[in-house]
């Protein structure tokens, strides 16, 4: 279900598509994205998340846009390509198809961040404007 980086000193994980209740032609863990039905999104999410040993309703995503927006991880949904956060217990997460994520982690403040970043994305300094906003997040 999950693959981590021995380097990564955070709880973090890269989904497989292994381990999910979805039926084909989603084949299984699909966490979202596309016309699955929401029932069946609901719930791998959560497995996936616990598998983690964390909780579903610390997660926070995004609608995911192609660009370099960077967001803060709140209640509501944010419409940009990266979230932020330095609240003990949240869980951020980003979907790539044929993108790159990238996460980030300041182990000693406590700052995490995690990217989508696409050609376009990538281009526009999401990954530096990602460590600008953690910055101001005390990173």
């Amino acid at each position: 279900m999950w693959i981590t980086a021995p380097n990564i000193r955070c709880v973090h994980g890269f989904s497989t598509r292994h381990g999910g209740i979805s039926p084909p032609p989603f084949n299984s863990l699909n966490l979202g994205g596309s016309d699955d039905e929401t029932g069946n999104i609901t719930r791998n999410r959560q497995l996936a998340i616990e598998k983690l040993g964390l909780h579903v309703e610390d997660l926070f995503t995004l609608k995911q846009v192609h660009g370099d927006k960077v967001c803060e991880a709140v209640v509501n949904r944010e419409v940009g390509d990266a979230l932020v956060s330095s609240r003990a217990g949240a869980v951020i997460a980003v979907m790539i198809a044929d993108c790159y994520p990238v996460l980030f982690y300041d182990e000693e403040n406590r700052v995490i961040g995690a990217a989508h970043c696409g050609w376009r994305g990538t281009l526009a300094g999401i990954a530096g404007k990602t460590l600008d906003a953690m910055e101001k997040k005390g990173a």
